[in-house]
């Protein structure tokens, strides 16, 4: 009982998604590249917030930088038993 819900279940979905599918004839085409869009403007508030964003990066890529330095966290290391 279960096994033939459950065939039945994917054919549906199989039915579902061939129905949709684009063949070579029929459906409609879509565009190769979408059209490029218009130069953006912004106001005072995107202004700023791009600005704090760029600013925030910066910082994490001198965090980063100055972590890759020193190491391995804590200073430790991995630990290494003596037994092999």
């Amino acid at each position: 009982d279960d096994d033939g819900t459950a065939v039945s279940f994917l054919v549906g979905i199989y039915l579902f998604y061939i129905e949709r599918m684009p063949g070579k004839e029929g459906g409609t085409k879509a565009p190769l590249k979408a059209p490029k869009k218009g130069p953006k403007e912004y106001d005072d508030d995107d202004l700023a917030y791009l600005q704090k964003k760029k600013e925030e990066e910066k910082a994490l890529q001198q965090l980063k930088a100055q972590a890759s330095q020193k190491g391995t966290f804590g200073g430790t290391g991995l630990k290494k038993s003596g037994k092999k």
